[in-house]
Order: C-alpha cells, then structure tokens, then sequence
C-alpha cells in the first residue's frame, strides 16, 4: 500500500510536526500583516492547505529506495508549494496578494522542510549515504 510523501517522517519527526504548522502560520502571519489577515485565519488556512496537500499526495509514496529519498524530498516540496500556493489563492482572493501568496508558501515551506530534512538525512545519516553515491 503506498503512502504519503512524508510518512517517513512520522516517527522520526512527530513533535516537530506541530512546530512545522507554527512556523508555516507564523510566516503568513508576518506576510500579510498589511493586509489584517489575523493569527487565527492565518492558522486555519494554512492548516487546511497543509491538509489539502497530504491529502492530494497520500498515494505518491515518497520512501520507495534509499537511492532515491532525496530526490523525493524535493519532489516533495515543490509538489507542497504548489498545492498550498493554489490553496491560499482560492482562500484569501479577496486580498489580491496572489503573488505574495507563493512568496509565503515557499518560505514556510522551506523552513519547514529544511527542518525535517535535517532531521531525516542528516540525523540518519542518509545524506552521508546519498553523497558516497557520486564519489
């Protein structure tokens, strides 16, 4: 059965998680001050479009061979800016800041990602293995 793209990072990054949801809210938040998006709307929409992408990414499994992680971290990524950019989009129209939306989106999940991909290669000692690949 496939699963999610970050499954992997389930067990091995559970509490960093949440903190990934924070940091995402905190960027929009911080973004979009001018535009008096508050805290809370901020949080919702940035959780349903962390949501919405787990969801449309459930059946593409990202952990199918150590060889090939790092280029599905990525793959990952741009996949999840994407959906959470047309996510915001469709949310806060009303603003006119589609632009700036894609600037949050990657941003958040950036830092986001430079978070779990640290712990996941660099902790298990994945990236090491990667990198021996093109010595």
């Amino acid at each position: 059965m496939e699963s999610s793209i970050l499954t992997p990072f389930v067990f091995i990054a559970a509490p960093f998680l949440a903190a990934g949801l924070l940091i995402e809210t905190f960027v929009f938040w911080m973004f979009t001050a001018k535009n008096r998006i508050g805290f809370w709307k901020s949080f919702f929409g940035v959780l349903l479009a962390n949501v919405t992408t787990v969801v449309l990414t459930f059946f593409i499994s990202f952990y199918s061979s150590n060889d090939t992680n790092l280029i599905w971290f990525l793959v990952a990524f741009a996949v999840a800016l994407i959906i959470e950019w047309l996510v915001y989009i469709i949310l806060f129209q009303k603003y006119k800041i589609n632009f700036k939306l894609l600037v949050i989106s990657f941003v958040g999940n950036l830092i986001t990602y430079v978070v779990i991909g640290y712990l996941f290669f660099f902790k298990t000692g994945m990236l090491n293995k990667y990198l021996e690949n093109f010595q």
